[in-house]
C-alpha cells in the first residue's frame, strides 16, 4: 500500500468523492471541493457538508469541524482523536472501527449511527449514543448533567431525571412522557413535537425553551419558570399550572383547555382572558374590537358572542360553537376552522383570507362581502375545500349522491390539523388525504333549507371542486379561474357573476372512479359573465343564462334542456353534442358557433322559430 501524506490523503479522498459525484451521481454525494480545499488549508471545514462521503482509514485527527453533517457517511477504522465534532450531525454514519478518543461530541447526532466493538469512544459519548438508540429503559438518573447534549426522538420515558441539567440540550421529539424532571433545569431547552405528558416537571426551569408544539397533557408544571419560552401550539390541556410564570411566555395558539391556575399563576391579560373563555365559556359575551390574534378557542361555546371588527388572525376555532355570533368586519387570516359551528352566524365583510376550513358548518349565515382570497406565498392554508353548507332541501337529496360533496368528520382534531396542513403542503387534494365521507345534506325543520349568502364574494382562482353549495346567493360574486370542477350548484343564484375561465367540467372520484359532474340545474346565471370557461358535459337543464355572456365557453355534451339562453352571448361558443332541447335561444348571439351534433328539438331559436331539429319521429310518421 502506497503512503501518502495524511493532508494528501484527506484531499485525494475527497477530490475522488467530488469526481466520482459527478460522473456516479446515482452512488450518492460527496465532499464539494471547496470544503475539502478548506479543511486541507486551514485544518477546520465547520458547517460543511459531507454527507456520504468516505474518509474510510482516513485521518481527520485533531480538524475542527464542528456544525459538519456526516449523515450516511462512511468513516470506519478512520483516526478521528480529538477531533472536535460538536454539534456534528452522525445520522447513519459508518464509525465502525474508528478511534475516536478525545473527539468532543457536545450536541452531536448519534441517531443510527454505526458503532461496533472496536470503535473506541470515551465512555460519556457511548452512555449518551445508547440513551439516543437505545432509550432510558426506565432507568434512575438523578441529577445527570446532559447540558448541550444532542437526544433527538430518544425513547426516555418513565425515567428519573429529577434535578439533571438539561439546560441548552436538543429533545427534539423525544418521549419524556411520565418522565420525573422535577427541580430539573431545562433553560433554553429545545423539547419542540416532544412528548411530554403526565411528566412531572414541578419547579423546574424552562425558561428561553422551545416548546412549539410539544404535548405537555396531564403534565405537572407547577412552580415552572417560563420566562421567554416558546409554546407555540404546545398542547397544554389537563395541565397543573398552579405558581407557573407565563407572563412572558409566547403562548400563539397554545392548547389552554382544562388546565389548572390559581392566584400565583403569572399569566397576562390577555391569556389569562382566553384561559377563563376556553375553560368557562364565551357564549353572549362581547369581544367586540379585541385583539385576540392567535389565540386558541378550540371547542369553546361562543354563541351569540359578538365578535365585530375583533382581531383574530391566526386563531384556531376548531369544534367551536360560534352558531348566531357576530363575525362581521372580523379578521380571521390565517386561521384554522376545523368543523367549527358557524350556523346562522354573521361574517358580513369578513377577512378569511388564507384560512384552513375543513368541515365548517356555515348553514344560513351571512357571507356577504367576504374575502376568501390566498395570499400569494403561502401555501399551508391555500385551500378551502370540504366545507359544509347543509343547503340542499330533502327533495333533491338524490344530487347527493353523484356530487359526493366534501363532508369530514374528524374524531381527533389535533390529528386532523397534522394530516390537512400535510396533504396541503405535499399538494395532495384533502379530499384525497382525509378521504371525505359522502354525507346527505342536512336541512332544517320543515324541510326547507337555509342557504348562505354569499352575495358579492370574492373567491377568484379558489379550489372549489366537488363543493357543496347548492341553493346559495352567489350573486355579483367573483369565482374567475376558479375550480369548480364536480361542484354542486344546484339552484344557485350567480347573477351578474364572474366566471370567467373558470372550470366547471367532470372530475373523477378516486375512490370509486365515477365521473362526477357540475350541476347548474335551476341556477340563476342572468347577466353572469362566463367567457372562456369551460362548462363541459356541466348539467344546465332549467337554468336561467338570459343575458349572460358565454363568449368562447367551452359547452360540449352539456345538458341544457329547458334552459333559458335569451340574450346570451355564445359568439365562437363549442356546442358540439349539447342537448338544447326546448331551450329558449331567442335574440341571442350565435356568430362562430360550433353546432356539430347538438340537439335543438322544440328549441325556439335566435329569429323566434321553433326548431325539430333532433327530435325523434312520431309514430304516425
Amino acid at each position: 500500500m502506497v503512503i501518502i501524506n495524511k493532508v494528501w490523503k484527506i484531499y485525494f479522498i475527497l477530490l475522488v468523492n467530488c469526481i466520482s459525484s459527478f460522473l456516479f451521481a446515482p452512488y450518492g454525494n460527496a465532499a464539494s471541493l471547496s470544503d475539502a480545499r478548506t479543511l486541507e488549508e486551514t485544518n477546520r471545514c465547520e458547517n460543511c457538508d459531507f454527507s456520504e462521503s468516505t474518509f474510510y482509514e482516513a485521518s481527520l485527527r485533531n480538524k475542527k469541524l464542528r456544525g459538519s453533517d456526516f449523515t450516511d457517511a462512511n468513516l470506519a477504522n478512520a483516526d478521528l482523536r480529538r477531533t472536535d465534532f460538536r454539534d456534528v450531525i452522525f445520522l447513519r454514519t459508518d464509525l465502525r472501527g474508528a478511534d475516536l478518543t478525545g473527539a468532543n461530541l457536545i450536541g452531536a447526532d448519534l441517531r443510527q449511527t454505526l458503532f461496533d466493538d472496536s470503535t473506541q469512544i470515551d465512555q460519556q459519548w457511548l452512555f449518551i449514543w445508547k440513551l439516543v438508540n437505545e432509550g432510558s429503559k426506565a432507568g434512575d438518573f438523578p441529577e445527570i448533567n446532559l447540558s448541550h447534549m444532542s437526544l433527538i426522538e430518544a425513547s426516555l420515558q418513565r425515567t428519573n431525571f429529577s434535578g439533571a441539567d438539561f439546560s441548552d440540550a436538543n429533545f427534539t421529539a423525544t418521549n419524556l412522557s411520565a418522565t420525573n424532571l422535577s427541580e430539573a433545569n431545562l433553560d433554553d431547552i429545545n423539547l419542540a413535537y416532544a412528548n411530554v405528558s403526565e411528566a412531572n416537571l414541578s419547579g423546574a426551569n424552562l425558561s428561553d425553551a422551545n416548546l412549539s408544539e410539544t404535548d405537555f397533557y396531564q403534565a405537572n408544571l407547577s412552580r415552572i419558570d417560563f420566562d421567554g419560552a416558546d409554546l407555540i401550539a404546545t398542547n397544554l390541556k389537563d395541565t397543573n399550572l398552579s405558581g407557573a410564570n407565563l407572563e412572558d411566555a409566547k403562548l400563539w395558539r397554545t392548547q389552554l383547555q382544562g388546565s389548572m391556575i390559581d392566584e400565583q399563576t403569572r399569566l397576562s391579560e390577555k391569556w389569562r382572558f382566553v384561559w377563563e373563555i376556553v375553560n368557562n365559556g364565551g357564549a353572549g359575551q362581547s369581544f367586540e374590537g379585541m385583539k385576540l390574534e392567535a389565540v386558541n378557542f378550540e371547542d369553546a361555546d361562543l354563541m351569540d358572542a359578538n365578535f365585530h371588527d375583533a382581531d383574530l388572525e391566526l386563531a384556531v376555532l376548531s369544534g367551536a360553537n360560534l352558531t348566531q355570533a357576530d363575525l362581521s368586519d372580523v379578521d380571521l387570516e390565517s386561521a384554522i376552522l376545523i368543523e367549527t359551528n358557524l350556523a346562522g352566524a354573521n361574517l358580513t365583510d369578513a377577512n378569511l383570507k388564507s384560512v384552513l376550513m375543513i368541515g365548517a358548518n356555515l348553514e344560513g349565515a351571512n357571507l356577504e362581502g367576504v374575502d376568501f382570497s390566498q395570499r400569494r406565498g403561502r401555501t399551508r392554508f391555500e385551500k378551502i375545500t370540504g366545507t359544509i353548507f347543509n343547503l340542499a332541501a330533502a327533495a333533491t337529496r338524490w344530487v347527493d349522491l353523484f356530487t359526493s360533496p366534501s363532508v369530514f368528520f374528524l374524531p381527533n382534531t389535533s390529528e386532523s390539523v397534522r394530516s390537512a396542513i400535510q396533504g396541503i403542503d405535499s399538494g395532495i387534494q384533502l379530499l384525497d388525504v382525509l378521504q371525505a365521507t359522502v354525507a346527505m345534506t342536512q336541512t332544517v325543520q320543515g324541510g326547507i333549507s337555509a342557504v348562505p349568502n354569499l352575495r358579492a364574494i370574492s373567491l377568484g382562482q379558489i379550489n372549489l371542486s366537488r363543493a357543496h353549495l347548492s341553493e346559495a346567493n352567489l350573486r355579483s360574486a367573483n369565482l374567475a379561474n376558479s375550480d369548480l370542477q364536480g361542484t354542486n350548484l344546484l339552484g344557485v343564484d350567480l347573477s351578474g357573476a364572474n366566471l370567467e375561465d373558470a372550470n366547471l367540467s367532470p372530475t373523477i372520484d378516486r375512490a370509486s372512479e365515477l365521473k362526477i359532474y357540475t350541476i347548474l340545474v335551476n341556477a340563476k346565471l342572468t347577466g353572469a359573465r362566463l367567457t372562456n370557461a369551460n362548462l363541459t358535459k356541466a348539467w344546465l337543464a332549467g337554468a336561467d343564462l338570459s343575458q349572460s355572456i358565454l363568449a368562447n365557453v367551452d359547452l360540449h355534451g352539456a345538458e341544457l334542456i329547458q334552459a333559458n339562453l335569451m340574450g346570451a352571448d355564445l359568439t365562437d361558443a363549442n356546442l358540439t353534442d349539447a342537448d338544447l332541447s326546448q331551450a329558449n335561444l331567442t335574440d341571442a348571439t350565435m356568430t362562430g358557433v360550433v353546432l356539430e351534433g347538438a340537439n335543438f328539438c322544440e328549441t325556439i331559436m335566435p329569429d323566434g322559430t321553433v326548431s325539430q331539429q333532433g327530435c325523434e319521429p312520431s309514430v304516425s310518421d
